[in-house]
């Protein structure tokens, strides 16, 4: 009897492994479900970074981050970071038991900068991002260009001076630069600040490569004496050669108004996009109305607006209508749907002028409570707006994610939806319309690490709406986002992205 029991039993047992492995192996080929372990301040639990991680050093399979996770159902995973300092970290695979895992995640890129940068974690489409923060120390490219400058250690050679001119009281502009021969044969860092003669200097900084043949230096300062020859040494690396600069005698300042007969036709030139620093190529040309009265010099600006601003200055040697040219300064902040608007300052002339400038790049902004809230502070080597398809290669379960770093805090947004759902152009996903393992999610976490949500109540449903996701993604969104069970809230209205696709 004891023999039959003890068979009777493990046949038993045999079934029931044999049932466990079938639902083993169709869980293990579906979407697993967890979240991240998170500390309270955000920070992945547990998480662990190897490698050594230098600027300028690409990233390989010694560069990881493993993170611990919560899993409630087995199945496939992708864990991904967002990208930050030029690189970003995945990993993917499949979660065979409940509880406490660890995945590692490999880094990918190269790193553009040194310091301490903070990564986002994402896993899936699960709601919980958490961070970690890894130290990008000096790289063995940081040492300087070797070059030779034209003319040393006489005159430099090849100098051609930018457009706008020298006279004392006239403020130096964007305008004002001086471009000189150069021969690398090393490249490399170089930093180049002249002293103060005159009462203004020129500077130039940047990587120089070997392909490179000319450096530009802009001035800046306000010139003091007229009817003077100044030679400026520039020096680098032990060389030097020297800029020779003439200055124009005293002119009164001119009267006049800004616009034509026609009205304002301020017009802007050249491409804006977020994180890349203008240049020669980035300038505003504004129609003038001169009076026979009024010859003069000219010092012509506008207000600094999402970081860069413009400026023009020369003297009007004619009176009638004529084209004064403004350049560009400083580098593009935030890349959005419309246009910012400049107001043109004329100083000594008279008459109002707006300038519309459209920044290109990825981004992510809406109204919060009506504070307007730009994510994507980055570059185009680092972009902080992305998109991303998780799942088969048809474009499933879409994320939508963006930060703003504008504090160690990195305030950011996360639109997603919970499950695999078939994304396509001009259609509007609504949260309280999807059957309920399709939900459309949207987190916003503040400057205090609060962590709104959105979309899980149906009376205050969140709305997306996808243009298009050939090539970018485009849409807009809107909805109620909840904290603290609903005892704080924020209404986001006039919600607009358009980012690329993460890899």
């Amino acid at each position: 009897m004891k023999a039959l029991k003890f068979l009777f039993f493990s046949f038993l047992c045999a079934i029931i492994l044999t049932a466990c492995q079938k639902q083993l192996y169709f869980d293990l080929n579906e979407q697993s479900i967890g979240t991240l372990k998170v500390q309270s301040n955000l920070d992945c639990l547990g998480d662990s970074v190897s490698g050594i991680f230098k600027k300028d050093i690409p990233l390989t399979e010694l560069n990881y981050i493993d993170v611990q996770t919560n899993i409630t159902k087995v199945g496939r995973y992708l864990i991904y970071s967002d990208t930050v300092n030029g690189c970003y970290f995945r990993g993917e695979g499949t979660f065979s038991t409940t509880g406490t895992n660890t995945a590692r995640l490999t880094g990918v890129g190269i790193p553009i900068d040194t310091g301490v940068k903070t990564f986002k974690i994402t896993y899936d489409a699960n709601p919980g991002d958490c961070f970690v923060d890894i130290y990008f120390s000096p790289s063995i490219n940081t040492t300087d260009a070797v070059f030779t400058l034209g003319g040393q250690p006489n005159t430099c050679t090849g100098v051609v001076l930018g457009p706008s001119p020298y006279y004392p009281g006239l403020p130096m502009t964007a305008g004002n630069t001086a471009a000189i021969d150069v021969t690398v044969l090393t490249p490399g860092n170089y930093s180049i600040t002249t002293q103060v003669i005159n009462g203004i200097k020129f500077e130039a900084s940047g990587f120089l490569n070997t392909t490179d043949t000319k450096i530009v230096l802009t001035a800046s300062g306000t010139p003091i004496n007229g009817n003077v020859t100044e030679y400026y040494p520039i020096r680098f690396g032990g060389n030097e050669c020297g800029l020779s600069l003439t200055f124009g005698p005293a002119v009164s300042p001119s009267t006049f108004t800004l616009g034509s007969t026609s009205g304002c036709d301020a017009m802007a030139y050249g491409t804006y996009t977020e994180g890349i620093p203008v240049n020669q190529t980035n300038y505003v040309t504004i129609s003038v109305d001169v009076p026979s009265t009024g010859l003069g010099y000219y010092y012509i600006t506008t207000n600094t607006i999402n970081g860069i601003s413009f400026s023009g200055s020369g003297v009007f040697t004619a009176p009638g209508v004529q084209t004064v040219t403004l350049y560009a300064f400083g580098t593009p902040l935030n890349a959005g749907p419309t246009p910012v608007i400049y107001s043109i300052d004329p100083g000594n002339g008279t008459g109002t002028c707006n300038l519309s400038v459209l920044i290109n790049g990825d981004f992510i902004v809406g109204t919060f409570d009506g504070q307007v809230r730009y994510f994507n502070l980055g570059n185009a080597v680092d972009p902080t707006a992305s998109a991303g398809f998780v799942g088969a290669a048809s474009p499933n379960t879409l994320s939508i994610d963006g930060n703003t770093f504008l504090s160690t805090d990195n305030p950011s947004i996360r639109i997603f939806f919970n499950n695999v759902i078939t994304i396509t152009d001009n259609t509007t996903y609504i949260s309280s319309t999807l059957p309920t393992n399709r939900q459309l999610t949207c987190t916003f976490r503040d400057e205090s690490g609060n962590i709104f949500t959105g979309g899980n109540d149906p009376a205050e449903p969140f709305t997306l709406n996808i243009i298009s996701i050939q090539g970018r993604c485009t849409g807009t969104f809107s909805g109620v986002l909840k904290y603290n069970g609903g005892a704080q809230t924020i209404n986001v209205t006039n919600g607009a992205f358009d980012v690329h696709f993460r890899p």
